[in-house]
């Protein structure tokens, strides 16, 4: 594998962290400001619940665009791959 192709997968991996964590500020901010009034407590939690996990999801994508470039091979992107795959069907399922 060349250093450009590492560059370019870890890229990939600090946009998609990036936009997740992006994404749940906007979702945190939208559940405690427009949803508070609207939602019980219990779903309110729930919602929480959902945007807690997804900026953990975005900080683990962006520790491996991070690793990226260090570390070759398909393991990592396999891995940065299920973060996404687990912030949309995790988190996306909470909301």
């Amino acid at each position: 594998m060349s250093p450009e192709f590492d560059r370019r997968t870890g890229r990939w991996m600090l946009v998609a962290g990036a936009l997740l964590a992006f994404l749940a500020v906007g979702a945190g901010a939208f559940g405690s400001h427009g949803l508070r009034a609207r939602l019980s407590p219990e779903m309110l939690a729930v919602f929480e619940t959902g945007v807690r996990y997804q900026f953990y999801h975005a900080f683990a994508l962006l520790a491996c665009g991070l690793l990226a470039p260090r570390f070759r091979g398909r393991w990592l992107t396999a891995a940065a791959a299920l973060f996404v795959f687990g912030a949309l069907t995790f988190s996306g399922s909470l909301y």
